[in-house]
């Protein structure tokens, strides 16, 4: 099983937390049916899966399974439907994201829980429950945070006119590992990084202005943007932080962190 995660996606820290867990070979053989079978769907930004499935009479631990399997695909929230007795189904939904109401959706359905955890029992097929949840899913509005609430003012910014010696003396002063440079207007130019003067080779380069050793190919957000494209671009970032950039101009940044933070419940 443990090869069958690993070449479906899931990471050393979810294998390690599947041998650990109490699951056996009956929940091994339903993980493989799940992950064969799931269906997978975006939800504004959110990746939902959905899985029905035919369980053996008697089988324990269904929140964990729907829970391990959440996490092997990488899924925002994940929604398992079982059977429980003839025309009585359960739907099991677990989730890691703040943008859900799991606890909501769950009471639309006759049942309960809370906002990363919920349930429900629902008469009916298989195949008609399947798609009751499907449209109690689709029809939920997610409310997504943008950038706007957790941008933050830029602290130190550089003029295109300095130097890169004053650029060296503020990165040492701020502990930044990279600073925005702006023009007279407060247009955005680019950054340029602690790596790149450590690549200085000649003296004469330090009074060059800082355009001249500029990285313009810096990945921005704009306030109105979500926090998960947001965390996205953040891949492409060396410095845990995006510029946030209004009209052109710098109207301040996020970070990694605070993004995380806000997203996701620890």
């Amino acid at each position: 099983m443990v090869g069958f995660m690993q070449e479906n996606g899931a990471d050393l820290h979810v294998v390690a937390a599947y041998q650990d867990s109490a699951l056996d070979e009956r929940h091994m053989a339903l993980f493989q049916r799940m992950l064969g079978e799931a269906r997978t769907f975006a939800l504004g930004s959110l990746k939902i899966g959905i899985s029905s499935l035919e369980v053996e009479k008697g089988l324990t631990m269904l929140p964990t399974v729907v829970h391990q399997f959440k996490e092997i695909q990488g899924l925002d929230a994940a929604f398992g439907i079982f059977p429980m007795g003839p025309e009585k189904m359960a739907v099991i939904a677990r989730s890691s994201a703040r943008e859900l109401d799991l606890g909501a959706m769950m009471r639309r359905l006759g049942g309960g829980g809370h906002p990363g955890a919920g349930s429900a029992i629902l008469k009916g097929s298989l195949e008609s429950v399947h798609q009751q949840v499907l449209d109690c899913i689709q029809s939920t509005k997610v409310e997504e945070t943008s950038v706007r609430h957790l941008m933050s003012p830029v602290p130190e910014k550089l003029l295109a006119g300095n130097t890169v010696r004053q650029a060296a003396d503020s990165l040492q002063k701020t502990g930044k590992t990279a600073l925005p440079v702006v023009d007279d207007e407060d247009r955005f130019l680019g950054t340029i990084s602690e790596k790149t003067i450590a690549s200085i080779r000649q003296d004469r380069q330090w009074e060059q202005p800082v355009t001249a050793m500029l990285n313009r190919e810096v990945p921005s957000v704009s306030p109105e943007d979500s926090l998960r494209h947001a965390l996205l671009l953040m891949s492409r970032s060396e410095t845990g932080l995006l510029p946030v950039i209004l009209k052109g101009k710098l109207a301040g940044e996020i970070t990694r962190a605070s993004i995380i933070l806000n997203m996701y419940s620890f």
